[in-house]
C-alpha cells in the first residue's frame, strides 16, 4: 500500500500484523477501486505535500484511508479551493429592458404607498394638530 510509504512506522502502528492489514485492504478496496491509478497518484502527491507542511492538518497526521479518499474526490472536477459539492454556475444576467421595467414598477409602487401613508391635511394627525416643541 502507498500509505505505508507515506507514513512509514505509523502505518505499522495502525495495522501491526498481516491479519489487520488484510482486513483494512478488504474494507477499502471497493471504494479505492472506483478511481483510476492517475487519480490515486494525484491524491498521494497531494498527501505528500500536505505532510511536508510545517503544521500538518490533523486528518493527515496518521494513516487514514478516508482522508485519502477525500483527496481523490477533490480532484474529480471540483476546484479544491471551494468547499462545495459541485462547481458554482453563474446565472445569466437579466436583460436591461427587464431591469428598467422592474425599476419603474418599483418606483410606482413606492409612490402609491407614500400617497396612502401621507396625511390628508399636512400638519394634522387625525383631527389634532401636531405639537411642536
Amino acid at each position: 500500500m502507498r500509505l505505508e510509504k507515506v507514513y512509514g512506522p505509523l502505518f505499522r502502528n495502525r495495522w501491526p500484523d498481516e491479519k489487520t492489514l488484510r482486513m483494512a485492504k478488504f474494507e477499502w478496496a471497493a471504494q479505492l477501486g472506483q478511481y483510476s491509478r492517475e487519480q490515486l497518484d494525484k491524491a498521494f502527491d497531494r498527501l505528500h505535500k500536505i505532510r511536508q507542511m510545517p503544521e500538518v492538518d490533523r486528518r493527515y497526521q496518521y494513516p487514514d484511508p478516508d482522508a485519502v479518499l477525500g483527496l481523490v474526490t477533490n480532484f474529480l472536477g471540483i476546484d479544491d479551493k471551494v468547499g462545495c459539492h459541485k462547481p458554482f454556475e453563474r446565472l445569466a444576467l437579466p436583460d436591461k429592458a427587464a431591469q428598467e421595467r422592474a425599476r419603474v414598477a418599483g418606483a410606482k409602487a413606492l409612490a402609491e404607498m407614500k400617497a396612502k401613508l401621507r396625511a390628508p391635511n399636512d400638519g394634522l394627525i387625525g383631527n389634532r394638530p401636531i405639537e411642536r416643541p
